[in-house]
């Protein structure tokens, strides 16, 4: 995914949409600056994640990106969906830069 079309996927990200209570009924948690609030899975089987800027830029989100823009495209409103596993998710992106609601 070229640098372009990150920042298109990610430019109307909701980064309030990610804040609130975190009781798990739709609301979220607080995003802390210089994090990125995600939901991650598939269907009705999704967790939030708040994930570092940093690993934007590493290659591994590419593939993690592209897989959120083929499903849902570059378009997306609110909160950033990405449509893999959480388990994936975790293995690909690692412990030290996210955090789970």
């Amino acid at each position: 995914m070229g640098k372009g079309k990150k920042e298109e996927l990610l430019k109307d990200v909701n980064y309030d949409e990610g804040k609130g209570d975190g009781d798990g009924d739709g609301e979220g948690f607080d995003i802390p600056k210089g994090y990125v609030p995600m939901l991650v899975g598939k269907e009705r089987r999704r967790e939030r994640f708040a994930v570092r800027v940093e690993v934007f830029n590493h290659p591994c989100m590419a593939e993690l990106l592209d897989m959120a823009a083929q499903e849902f495209g570059y378009e997306q409103k609110g909160i950033l969906k990405l449509p893999c596993d959480v388990e994936y998710f975790l293995h690909v992106v690692g412990p030290n830069w996210i955090i789970k609601e």
